[in-house]
Protein backbone atom coordinates (compact mmCIF):
# COMPACT_ATOMS: atom_id res chain seq x y z
CA UNK A 1 0.00 0.00 0.00
CA UNK A 2 1.38 3.42 -0.92
CA UNK A 3 1.37 6.39 1.45
CA UNK A 4 -1.31 8.00 -0.74
CA UNK A 5 -3.72 5.10 -0.28
CA UNK A 6 -2.86 4.05 3.27
CA UNK A 7 -5.22 5.95 5.61
CA UNK A 8 -2.91 5.38 8.60
CA UNK A 9 -0.03 7.37 7.12
CA UNK A 10 -0.09 11.16 7.04
CA UNK A 11 -0.01 12.71 3.62
CA UNK A 12 -0.06 16.10 2.00
CA UNK A 13 -3.42 16.64 0.29
CA UNK A 14 -2.04 19.46 -1.86
CA UNK A 15 0.66 17.17 -3.26
CA UNK A 16 -1.96 14.57 -4.16
CA UNK A 17 -4.31 17.00 -5.82
CA UNK A 18 -1.87 19.11 -7.79
CA UNK A 19 0.97 17.90 -10.02
CA UNK A 20 4.30 19.70 -9.89
CA UNK A 21 4.61 22.85 -11.95
CA UNK A 22 7.22 21.23 -14.16
CA UNK A 23 4.76 18.40 -14.96
CA UNK A 24 2.05 20.86 -15.90
CA UNK A 25 4.46 22.94 -17.96
CA UNK A 26 5.71 19.85 -19.79
CA UNK A 27 2.13 18.69 -20.46
CA UNK A 28 1.20 22.16 -21.76
CA UNK A 29 4.23 22.19 -24.06
CA UNK A 30 3.30 18.73 -25.41
CA UNK A 31 -0.27 19.84 -26.06
CA UNK A 32 0.97 22.97 -27.82
CA UNK A 33 3.31 20.92 -30.03
CA UNK A 34 0.50 18.49 -30.95
CA UNK A 35 -1.83 21.37 -31.79
CA UNK A 36 0.79 22.98 -34.02
CA UNK A 37 1.35 19.65 -35.83
CA UNK A 38 -2.40 19.35 -36.43
CA UNK A 39 -2.56 22.90 -37.84
CA UNK A 40 0.36 22.12 -40.16
CA UNK A 41 -1.35 18.93 -41.40
CA UNK A 42 -4.60 20.84 -42.00
CA UNK A 43 -2.80 23.57 -43.97
CA UNK A 44 -1.03 20.83 -45.96
CA UNK A 45 -4.41 19.51 -47.10
CA UNK A 46 -5.44 17.29 -44.18
CA UNK A 47 -9.08 16.73 -43.27
CA UNK A 48 -10.08 19.49 -40.85
CA UNK A 49 -12.77 17.42 -39.13
CA UNK A 50 -10.68 14.28 -38.72
CA UNK A 51 -7.59 16.11 -37.47
CA UNK A 52 -9.45 18.23 -34.92
CA UNK A 53 -11.50 15.25 -33.75
CA UNK A 54 -8.35 13.19 -33.20
CA UNK A 55 -6.73 16.03 -31.24
CA UNK A 56 -9.88 16.52 -29.17
CA UNK A 57 -10.19 12.79 -28.44
CA UNK A 58 -6.61 12.58 -27.25
CA UNK A 59 -7.05 15.59 -24.97
CA UNK A 60 -10.29 14.17 -23.54
CA UNK A 61 -8.70 10.75 -22.96
CA UNK A 62 -5.72 12.25 -21.13
CA UNK A 63 -7.90 14.55 -19.02
CA UNK A 64 -10.27 11.73 -18.10
CA UNK A 65 -7.36 9.48 -17.16
CA UNK A 66 -5.96 12.17 -14.86
CA UNK A 67 -9.35 12.62 -13.15
CA UNK A 68 -9.74 8.86 -12.69
CA UNK A 69 -6.25 8.54 -11.21
CA UNK A 70 -7.06 11.39 -8.86
CA UNK A 71 -10.30 9.77 -7.74
CA UNK A 72 -8.68 6.37 -7.26
CA UNK A 73 -5.83 7.59 -5.09
CA UNK A 74 -7.88 9.83 -2.82
CA UNK A 75 -7.73 8.18 0.60
CA UNK A 76 -11.01 7.36 2.24
CA UNK A 77 -11.85 8.42 5.75
CA UNK A 78 -11.11 5.67 8.32
CA UNK A 79 -14.60 6.05 9.77
CA UNK A 80 -16.45 6.26 6.45
CA UNK A 81 -19.66 4.28 6.60
CA UNK A 82 -19.52 3.78 10.35
CA UNK A 83 -23.12 4.95 10.84
CA UNK A 84 -24.51 3.09 7.83
CA UNK A 85 -27.10 0.35 8.37
CA UNK A 86 -25.80 -3.23 8.46
CA UNK A 87 -25.48 -4.86 5.08
CA UNK A 88 -24.87 -1.67 3.12
CA UNK A 89 -21.11 -1.10 3.37
CA UNK A 90 -18.49 -3.81 3.51
CA UNK A 91 -20.88 -6.63 4.44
Amino acid sequence: MTPETDPSTPHDDAAIRRPARSDRAARAAEQQARAEEVVQRIFAGGDLGAETQALSNRFTDETSARWLRRLRRRPSSPDAGRDAPAGTIGD
